[in-house]
């Protein structure tokens, strides 16, 4: 169990902890974007050409880049099969609660998604059908919504 500091937490411990609960939740990339190497090292797949414009608004076509969580992809990690298929980390869609993510396509570009966290207003994340550009950003004041379960 970890204490707590002598001299208490600072701004900067809680901006760190809010940045990284950011990172954990949000920051999500299409599946096949990167690859678990054989020596189990995670990297960007240079093989990949982007999501078909069918599955650009499926969120089922997105993965968390983080630490896996979801237990049907630690049992593949225990099982060390994980390494032959390309949707290796959690799954987007599988959020609890569930429509914590929303989809929207682009209205000039419809070869453009957009994807916007309700949990953390201000997480955008972004793919290109076809093509190997996507990305994601944060632009929002820090604070979680909280409230989102009873909104839905």
């Amino acid at each position: 169990m970890k204490k707590m500091p002598e001299n208490g937490l600072t701004e900067l411990d809680r901006l760190s902890y809010v940045i990284h609960s950011i990172e954990r939740q949000c920051q999500i990339v299409p599946i096949g974007s990167y690859k678990k190497t054989t020596l189990g090292e995670v990297c960007v797949n240079d093989a990949f050409k982007g999501l078909k414009f069918d599955d650009l608004t499926d969120l089922n076509q997105y993965m968390h880049l983080r630490p896996i969580e979801q237990q049907l992809k630690r049992e593949l990690v225990e099982r060390e099969q994980d390494r032959f298929t390309h949707d290796f980390l959690d799954n987007a869609a599988l959020e609890t609660p569930a429509c914590s993510w929303t989809v929207q396509k682009d209205a000039v570009n419809p070869q453009l998604v957009t994807i916007r966290s309700r949990f953390w207003p201000g997480y955008y994340a972004y793919a290109r059908a076809n093509s190997s550009i996507f990305g994601g950003i944060y632009m929002g004041d820090g604070i979680k919504n909280l409230d989102m379960p009873f909104m839905i």
